[in-house]
């Protein structure tokens, strides 16, 4: 999930990308503009899921938040999750569909 962070003057709607074997991709014509954002890394397994729980994924690790600056040079934003994710978080998952 990017979200726009609108203390640091970045206004406008946030975005969000799938992460298929370590890799995400922003489309080209994504709402992600230049400016600052909030990162925060939802890391599910859809193949845990169970008879109870047909459309939630189960989560491998908590929630990572970070943030980063999004600028014209930067074409590639490595993002790297500490091993075990972020720290534990109340927050539950809110897909965007």
């Amino acid at each position: 999930m990017f979200e726009p962070d609108e203390a640091k003057g970045t206004l406008g709607a946030g975005g969000a990308a799938d992460i298929t074997n370590g890799i995400y991709r922003t489309r080209k014509k994504s709402n992600i503009q230049n400016g600052f954002y909030r990162i925060t890394i939802y890391g599910f397994d859809p193949g845990l899921n169970t008879a109870n729980s047909m459309d939630a994924d189960i989560a491998i690790f908590p929630p990572y938040t970070t943030e980063l600056e999004v600028t014209p040079e930067k074409k590639t934003i490595d993002i790297d999750v500490p091993p075990g994710g972020g720290p534990p978080s109340p927050v539950k998952r809110n897909p965007v569909y």
